[in-house]
């Protein structure tokens, strides 16, 4: 356990800026103008069971514009799946589910004017949000609004665990940030590096995170290197992680970027790990790059273990969604956000309205999913959701493409067993 205190390293504001640049690596800058829309409906299998009553409106605000946007396409058609499956096996409490869709185009404006539409034209009773970059500029109004937001994904730091309309069941900031550290720790690290986004000087500000993180754990902080998206090659970045004697460097990039900075430094000699974390991995990105040691903290469950929950949801992925590409943890968590949904409202009688859905989810007992959730999620009426302090430490290795979860040491922060077991951040945890 490391001797550093969450107290002495961040005080709000710093963990907000660090919580954009997270933003900025995890999101994409789009174009202006109207969100597009789309639905998806009940199922027209002439052998469903016959649903009834007024639908049950789900809204999605989603950046399905930019670098993100084919990660985003995925987030849909596994929530797209999700309602097929739903509607055809008896819908919420015999009520046809629909799911409306808007792009968001990671732009503010854009955003609000959506949201704003989903919410007083479309009367949806919940909201899913999955823009990091926009989720600031439309919290205010959906915490007034009295429609929960009950998922995907996000890491603002005044919205999630802040505001109580937000329900978060993932690991956030600052969590994703100081898992890297006790990640390469168990790895047996020595000299623990990071690499992060030149575009925002918010980036850089993740140091006062990492080096004392990195410190308290016993390793050797071997500093913050920041690289352009427009660089021709990380060449020069590469050497220096190489001079330094580098064995674990976290990537706080974009996917692409990361990629280019696996390459580089590989052709450079480096021979440590990558460390990608929470939605900045995507295993179908890195498994174009052979030789590379990728490792880090899922935030969202584990998509390619043996569990019982996890092989439910391959195969549910099989039937309903089999051109979905899932393999990253932004589409693992809008599968856990729609099954907490259905285990909330499932027995509720009379109209679903958006004050009954905050009711359901208060009364439901605390859950982890049968080891969906990296933690027990509980929803206390008129507080926060307790913001993540644990997660599924993973190693890749692109050249076996053995992907895999580190084992646990302790007790499982969500009392699983197996591989999906979650470590948790002592710092973190009340």
């Amino acid at each position: 356990m490391s001797k550093f205190s969450f107290r002495r390293v961040g005080r709000r504001s710093a963990f907000t800026a660090i919580a954009l640049a997270f933003a900025l690596v995890v999101s994409a800058c789009g174009s202006d103008g109207d969100g597009g829309g789309a639905s998806a409906s009940p199922t027209t299998d002439p052998n469903a069971p016959e649903l009834t009553g007024d639908p049950v409106k789900l809204g999605m605000a989603i950046a399905l514009t930019g670098p993100k946007a084919e990660a985003a396409k995925n987030i849909v058609k596994i929530a797209e799946g999700w309602v097929l499956r739903a509607n055809s096996t008896g819908g919420i409490g015999g009520r046809p589910v629909e799911l409306l869709i808007k792009d968001t185009k990671s732009d503010a404006s854009t955003a609000q004017s959506v949201v704003r539409d989903l919410v007083e034209s479309e009367k949806v009773v919940a909201m899913f949000i999955n823009d990091t970059g926009t989720e600031g500029a439309i919290a205010d109004y959906l915490e007034s609004s009295g429609v929960p937001v009950i998922g995907a994904e996000g890491y603002n730091t005044e919205v999630w665990g802040a505001l109580p309309s937000f329900y978060t069941y993932w690991l956030d900031i600052p969590g994703t940030i100081y898992a890297s550290p006790h990640v390469a720790k168990t790895l047996g690290a020595e000299r623990f590096a990071a690499i992060s986004c030149a575009e925002a000087a918010a980036c850089a500000q993740a140091e006062q995170i990492y080096k004392p993180a990195s410190e308290g754990l016993g390793m050797t902080w071997s500093g913050m290197l920041t690289v352009a998206a427009s660089a021709p090659d990380y060449t020069a970045e590469c050497l220096t992680l190489v001079e330094r004697d580098v064995d674990f460097v976290i990537l706080s990039t974009v996917s692409a970027v990361s990629t280019r900075i696996v390459q580089d430094c590989l052709q450079q000699g480096y021979d440590g790990y990558f460390g990608s974390t929470a939605g900045g991995f995507e295993e179908y990105l890195f498994e174009d790059v052979p030789g590379a040691k990728i490792a880090g903290a899922l935030h969202a469950f584990p998509w390619f273990t043996d569990d019982d929950p996890v092989v439910e949801y391959r195969e549910f992925l099989e039937e309903y969604a089999p051109d979905a590409e899932y393999r990253a943890g932004m589409m693992s968590a809008m599968y856990a956000g729609l099954q907490l949904f259905q285990q909330a409202v499932q027995d509720v009688e009379g109209d679903l309205t958006a004050e009954a859905v905050k009711k359901a989810y208060e009364d439901m007992p605390e859950t982890t999913l049968d080891g969906l959730l990296p933690q027990p999620f509980k929803v206390t009426a008129g507080e926060p959701v307790a913001k993540g302090a644990c997660y599924w430490p993973y190693e890749y290795d692109t050249t076996t493409k053995e992907l895999k979860v580190l084992e646990v040491e302790g007790e499982a922060g969500n009392g699983a067993e197996g591989s999906l077991r979650t470590a948790c951040i002592p710092e973190l945890q009340k």
